[in-house]
């Protein structure tokens, strides 16, 4: 059976040139899902492209064209999702969902899925959410749900971009920052060069990390008893965390075999 279009693009809010924050309502109630989980969403080959895009053609016309994005809203509110997108020019789907008009039709897969969530991170502990470009959408979704004020531990965000502009939920989460003491946001920016306003930390995460900026501006303490790593954008990023973290005895999570380091890939 083919699929059919089953969902609305109610808003696109953009960010910075080829970067949206995409709301979309399902023509169908959606069921109940955890912060940090992903929809997979689609669009049908023959869909026109965004103008400077170069998407690889499809002789099938009814191509259903899917690929998985993490949900940036939290199920808390299940009338309508949020996701937070960057535009591949030479990519399949984000070409044509960034021609997509407020009002278009799309398809949406029915369930919402993903292991990258808090629910079995102990209470008692802190958690740094570590992310690069849109791999922040599921802390989103994680804060929006888990975050609250009278909680003793630490949420600490670290987000690494490329330019200033990319830095697409800045103002939520200096709010957050500025309103609570157990919250820290920690922007960082690779080419400040590109962004000649930019007085924030400078650099890769990786580099920085390895640095002791975490210690100094969050009183981060690398002990796998007392905080869990999350870790979600370039694999590369990733590895060089799992790498530096494991001489403090931290170990990546497979679900059976419980750990501290908990990854979601975006490539």
């Amino acid at each position: 059976m083919a699929l059919e279009y089953n969902a609305t693009l109610i808003n696109r809010k953009t960010l910075y040139e080829g970067l949206d924050i995409l709301t979309v309502k399902p023509d169908f109630p959606l069921n109940a899902f955890k912060a940090g989980q992903f929809a997979t969403l689609g669009l049908l080959s023959q869909e026109p492209a965004f103008s400077g895009t170069t998407p690889p053609g499809s002789q099938d016309a009814n191509k259903m064209i899917r690929r998985a994005y993490s949900v940036a809203s939290s199920p808390k509110h299940l009338d309508n999702l949020e996701f937070y997108i960057v535009l591949v020019p030479e990519g399949e789907l984000t070409p044509r969902l960034f021609n997509l008009k407020v009002g278009a039709k799309l398809w949406m897969a029915p369930k919402i899925t993903g292991k990258f969530i808090l629910d079995d991170c102990p209470a008692d502990k802190d958690v740094l959410m570590i992310a690069t470009g849109t791999g922040v959408a599921p802390y989103m979704s994680m804060i929006r749900t888990h975050f609250n004020s009278n909680q003793k531990r630490k949420f600490i965000v670290v987000h690494g971009v490329r330019v200033a502009g990319d830095l697409g939920y800045d103002e939520e989460l200096k709010n957050y920052a500025r309103q609570n003491k157990n919250f820290f946001y920690l922007p960082m920016v690779s080419r400040p060069k590109e962004s000649p306003d930019w007085q924030g930390i400078a650099g890769r995460i990786n580099d920085n990390i390895r640095s002791g900026i975490l210690e100094k501006e969050c009183g981060v303490v690398w002990d796998p008893k007392k905080i869990e790593v999350f870790m979600c954008g370039n694999p590369g990023m990733i590895q060089g965390i799992v790498d530096d973290l494991a001489k403090y005895g931290f170990t990546l999570d497979h679900g059976a075999e419980r750990g501290t380091l908990h990854k979601e890939d975006y490539w």
